[in-house]
């Protein structure tokens, strides 16, 4: 399991994964809600800051009924050699589990 102070997820429940970042199926440990999480790799810091930081604006920004929604946006804690880098909370997604 690999958690913030916020959210909860296994890397067995893998929804998706490109070049910079991987998505997961988690929890808010708070409320229970299911949402989504992408977890950034090392790769995704080869591109500069404000590349991120402008992909993070437009998430917040979207409102959509076929686009999750940006909840936050944290820091995960370093695992083994290489840290998992930024987390970002998309949304709740649990109608689309089964």
């Amino acid at each position: 399991m690999q958690s913030t102070p916020n959210y909860l997820w296994s890397t067995e429940d893998l929804l998706g994964q490109g070049a910079t970042a991987c998505v997961y199926k988690a929890r808010n440990k708070k409320s229970g809600e299911l949402v989504a999480v992408k977890v950034f790799n090392n790769a995704s810091y080869l591109r500069p800051q404000e590349v991120q930081m402008r992909e993070f604006e437009m998430l917040r920004k979207l409102n959509h009924k076929n686009i999750v929604k940006l909840f936050a946006v944290e820091e995960t804690p370093q695992h083994g050699p290489s840290a998992l880098g930024t987390l970002v909370a998309l949304g709740d997604w649990a109608g689309a589990w089964p």
